[in-house]
């Protein structure tokens, strides 16, 4: 028996990197060997483990595994409607990646899991109700569950505390509920999407993340975040439920709201991570009245106001100085600029155009009083109809005709841009 090495008690690392076994004797035995005849009994499997069709008689070892060193992977087994019991492990030293089992209805296979190095991909499941891995689940490096369109329920996971990876949560339209009340930390970014029928989230006690991302979502709003104090980048699109918003009590890195239809009001403070620049883009949010934005520092990368028809009020931005880019483009409500920009006095470019109530004294004022580089694009504000011609623009990728040669809208600015717009 070659492939097997002495039966020993557990009572350290297995290799680099590697979990340690339980207490009890195991025999310890690599990936590839796992599935040789007379393999039996408790054991500690020092690589990865791969299910994928195997037999019964083969199935049946799974039971015996204790600790696996590298990562468990079980995939496209199209006849299962669950999986098969790992009664005795306890510690994944890599992924748990669960994956393209296509009938599989439950997971309940691991009552004593306690530890999982790397992530827990649980994806790609037509049929997949519910997820259950047991109470005695403490550590995960990362969290991706995708693709499971019927997926109702998730348990096991309550007493995690914190993630070095992504905490993502996707493409599964019956989830209702989301409850992670441990979870304090989160260094990659915690990301919930395509979940349009939920309605609530618990994460009460998650202190800081390395981003937030809620795209597509049945939220109403952030009050199951209510601990939150520091967050790199925060992303919320298509959120139709959601009517106001405040962050202010979060230590902001950047800001993205897009397209939520409903969204009327919106209130943030940035607080830049130290050497980087953050980004404000606010876009696409049709019922927008009031935006209320503070930046603790004078220097943003990219302002970007676009597409809010109703968005007429925004608080100043007193200690704003610098810029990369100001854009603001088809605000129709829009009456004011330096009102709300009173210490700008660097802009490296300049977008501001297709706003219908924006008088263009006042863009041209701002013009005057804010350092900038080359042509500002300015036109089609209030009372103007802009069609230049030449285009002042002509050497750069922009599109500034009405329409480019595949039929995509461009500026509108120019009569003809033939370089910009592909001829």
């Amino acid at each position: 028996m070659d492939w097997m090495v002495a039966r020993r008690a557990r009572a350290g690392i297995l290799g680099a990197g590697l979990l340690a076994c339980a207490p009890e004797p195991c025999t310890e035995v690599e990936g590839l060997d796992l599935w040789d005849a007379g393999v039996s009994g408790q054991l500690c499997v020092l690589g990865d483990v791969v299910v994928n069709e195997r037999t019964a008689a083969e199935l049946a070892r799974l039971e015996g595994i204790e600790s696996i060193a590298g990562s468990l992977l079980v995939f496209a087994n199209p006849e299962w409607t669950e999986l098969p019991r790992f009664a005795s492990l306890r510690e994944i030293g890599g992924a748990l990646s669960i994956s393209d089992n296509p009938a599989l209805t439950k997971i309940d296979a691991f009552p004593a899991l306690e530890r999982i190095g790397g992530t827990l991909y649980v994806g790609e499941h037509p049929r997949l109700v519910s997820v259950a891995l047991g109470d005695r689940l403490v550590e995960i490096g990362g969290l991706q569950l995708a693709l499971n369109p019927e997926l109702a329920s998730i348990a096991g996971l309550q007493r995690i505390e914190s993630v070095a990876g992504d905490f993502i949560v996707q493409d599964s339209g019956r989830l209702a509920t989301l409850e992670f009340p441990a979870l304090a930390r989160v260094d990659g970014g915690l990301r919930l999407a395509a979940l349009p029928n939920l309605r609530s989230v618990d994460f009460s006690g998650l202190v800081r993340s390395g981003g937030l991302n809620f795209a597509s979502t049945g939220l109403d709003g952030l009050a199951g975040l209510s601990a939150l104090e520091s967050v790199g980048a925060v992303i919320l699109g298509d959120n139709p439920r959601m009517t106001e918003l405040d962050l202010t009590g979060w230590a902001l890195g950047s800001l993205s709201v897009h397209g939520n239809a409903g969204l009327q009001r919106l209130a943030a403070v940035l607080t830049p991570v130290p050497e980087t620049t953050a980004s404000v883009f606010v876009t696409g949010n049709a019922a927008l009245t009031r935006f209320d934005c503070a930046i603790d520092g004078e220097e943003l990368k990219w302002l970007v106001l676009t597409d809010n028809a109703a968005l007429a009020q925004i608080a100043p931005w007193t200690g704003l100085a610098r810029l990369s880019g100001l854009r603001i483009q088809h605000n129709a409500s829009l009456t004011e600029l330096r009102s709300w920009l009173p210490a700008l006095s660097r802009a490296d470019q300049l977008w501001i155009f297709g706003n219908a109530a924006l008088p263009p004294a006042a863009v041209d004022a701002l013009l005057t009083e804010v350092e900038h580089d080359g042509e500002p694009r300015v036109g089609d504000n209030e009372g103007q109809v802009t069609v230049l011609d030449p285009c002042p623009w002509p050497d750069d990728s922009v599109c500034d005709a009405e329409q480019d040669a595949d039929g995509e809208p461009g500026t509108g600015l120019c009569l003809v841009d033939p370089d910009g717009c592909g001829g």
